[in-house]
């Protein structure tokens, strides 16, 4: 039983890449990372 459960981990990762969610996620990441870096007065980073 636990090896179908880790077979299924890594086919519900492999899905994971090829949908291409962590791009995504890493890109959602770096936007909201700017924002607050420019509301909290670190903008010198973008300029």
């Amino acid at each position: 039983m636990e090896q179908g459960v880790w077979q299924e981990i890594e086919q519900l990762y492999r899905k994971f890449q090829q949908l291409g969610i962590s791009e995504a996620v890493d890109l959602a990441k770096q936007n909201l990372e700017a924002v607050l870096n420019l509301f909290s007065g670190n903008f010198e980073r973008y300029f």
